[in-house]
């Protein structure tokens, strides 16, 4: 199964989640930001995986990735990163 995660941080807070749908996700981590005005998200596309060395599935970050930044006037817009690949520190 293929969705969109994203992870949100601020200094006293961090949030995150996972979506079928980029607008979804998108829609959860601005309203996360909006809440959160000194924070910042990642949001990328991601696949449930059971690896060998887990009991449980869980999201594997594997595509796209888009980093929030906030304009001057408050609105939040998205730049596209290099994806986080899985044991890379990150």
């Amino acid at each position: 199964m293929n969705g969109w995660t994203w992870d949100g941080t601020a200094p006293s807070a961090a949030g995150c989640g996972v979506s079928d749908a980029e607008d979804r996700a998108r829609l959860a981590a601005e309203a996360w930001l909006t809440a959160n005005p000194h924070g910042t998200a990642v949001l990328g596309t991601a696949r449930l995986d059971d690896g060998p060395t887990t009991l449980s599935a869980h999201w594997v970050k594997d595509g796209r990735a888009r980093r929030s930044r906030r304009l001057r006037d408050g609105r939040i817009v998205w730049a596209r990163i290099p994806a986080p690949r899985p044991g890379a520190g990150g």
